[in-house]
C-alpha cells in the first residue's frame, strides 16, 4: 500500500495549483521539517518520518465542510443568506475606540482591539496571526503575539499570505498548556478546522485555540508578481511601500505618510491572483468564531459576524470595556449587500479537492 507523504502531497495539490500556502502542512508536522520557500509554497528541508499527517491535515486534500459546521456550530446551514455567509448568530458595525490602534489599523481595528484585550486580560495567552517580515513591511509571515505591545506589528492587511496556521505549531511547542487566539484568512481557518477534525492529524496544533478571527478575503496575491509589479509602476519608491489597501475597485500602494504611490484598477493585478484563491468559494472566514471585513462599512468601521458562544462572548466583552463602539446591524440585505454580493462572487468558484 503507498503512502499519502509529502512527495503525494507535493503532485497532487502545491504543483496542481490548489496550495494556497495557509501553513496547515507546515503547523503540522511533528517533526518540524516543513517551511515556506521563496517561491511562497510548502517546501521540505530535513527527513521525512512518513507520518502522513501534513497530507491528511491539508484542506485541499478534503475537507467536509457539514461535518465541521456541525462540530463548531451544532448545527447545518440554513438556506437563506448563510448560504453565502455562513452560520453566524449576529452581525454589528464595529470600530475601536483606541487612538494608537486607529493610527496602525487598516479598516475599523476590529481585530487588534480583540486580541489587544484578552491579552491585556489573560483569557488568552498569546495570538498566533500574521505581521510584517523583517526584510519587508508587505511580506506577510507567521507570528506568535505574547503581549499587546507587539499588536502593532501584526496590524493592517498585506494582500499575499503568510501561512499563519504554520504558528499554531511554534505556538503549541512554546506553551503547551495555553490557550491561544487564532487569526487568518478563510483558507487558514479551514487549515485549523482540518486539523481540528481530521482523523489522521497533529491535533496539538489546535487544541488550544481559544478564539478564532476570520477575516473577510476575496483573493490574495503572489508577493513576488505583486512586489515586481509595483516596482515597475514607481521605481525607487518601491522601498517607501508601507500599506496596500483595495478601495472601490482601485488597489493602492501607500507610504507610512499615506502618500499614494501606485494607483491602479484592482484588475490589473489579478494576473497576480494566486491560483488556489481561485477554487475557493470562501469569503466570510464561514468556520470562524468571529468573522471580521470591511467591504460594505462605513469608512473606519468594519462589519463583524459573531459565529459561535465563543466569538459572541468575545465581542461582547470587548464592547463591554468600550475599547470598541458598535451598532447592531438590523437590515442585512441593506447594510451586508456588497458582502452577499462578493460572497456570491467567489461562490461560484469551483472548490477542488484531491479527494
Amino acid at each position: 500500500m503507498s503512502l499519502n507523504v509529502f512527495g503525494t502531497l507535493m503532485s497532487k495539490v502545491i504543483n496542481a495549483n490548489l496550495c494556497t500556502n495557509c501553513g496547515t502542512c507546515i503547523g503540522s508536522c511533528p517533526v518540524n521539517v516543513l517551511y515556506s520557500s521563496d517561491a511562497e509554497k510548502p517546501t521540505i528541508k530535513g527527513r521525512c518520518i512518513l507520518c502522513q499527517i501534513c497530507y491528511y491535515s491539508c484542506p485541499r486534500v478534503s475537507l467536509d465542510i457539514q461535518e465541521i459546521e456541525k462540530g463548531v456550530f451544532g448545527r447545518a446551514r440554513n438556506d437563506g443568506r448563510e448560504m453565502l455567509t455562513g452560520i453566524y448568530k449576529s452581525a454589528y458595525l464595529a470600530k475601536t475606540t483606541d487612538p494608537y490602534i486607529q493610527s496602525v489599523c487598516q479598516d475599523g481595528g476590529v481585530a487588534t482591539s480583540l486580541l489587544k484585550f484578552t491579552l491585556e486580560n489573560n483569557t488568552i495567552d498569546c495570538a498566533v496571526a500574521t505581521s510584517s517580515d523583517a526584510i519587508s513591511q508587505l511580506k506577510p509571515k507567521p507570528t506568535v503575539i505574547w503581549n499587546p505591545k507587539e499588536l502593532l506589528l501584526a496590524s493592517g492587511a498585506r494582500y499575499s499570505i503568510g501561512g499563519s496556521v504554520g504558528g499554531l505549531g511554534e505556538a503549541f511547542q512554546s506553551f503547551p498548556k495555553g490557550n491561544f487566539a487564532f487569526v487568518g484568512l478563510p483558507c487558514e481557518i479551514q487549515g485549523f478546522r482540518k486539523i481540528q477534525f481530521s482523523k489522521r492529524s497533529n491535533e496539538h496544533t489546535s487544541q488550544n485555540v481559544a478564539l478564532s478571527i476570520g477575516i473577510f478575503c476575496s483573493k490574495v496575491f503572489n508577493y513576488n508578481q505583486l512586489i515586481d509589479y509595483f516596482s515597475k509602476e514607481c521605481g525607487d519608491g518601491l522601498k517607501d511601500i508601507t500599506r496596500v489597501e483595495i478601495k472601490k475597485g482601485r488597489l493602492k500602494a501607500l507610504s507610512r505618510n499615506k502618500d499614494v504611490l501606485v494607483d491602479v484598477p484592482v484588475n490589473k493585478a489579478d494576473q497576480f491572483v494566486r491560483e488556489g484563491c481561485r477554487t475557493c468559494p470562501d469569503y466570510t472566514a464561514e468556520l470562524s468564531d468571529i468573522s471580521i471585513g470591511a467591504a460594505g462599512a462605513p469608512l473606519g468601521w468594519s462589519i463583524v459576524l459573531t459565529r459561535t458562544e465563543a466569538g459572541e462572548n468575545a465581542f461582547k466583552e470587548v464592547c463591554k470595556s468600550e475599547l470598541l463602539e458598535y451598532k447592531p446591524i438590523a437590515d442585512l440585505k441593506k447594510e451586508l449587500g456588497l458582502v452577499l454580493k462578493l460572497a456570491e462572487i467567489k461562490k461560484k468558484n469551483i472548490w477542488k479537492q484531491v479527494e
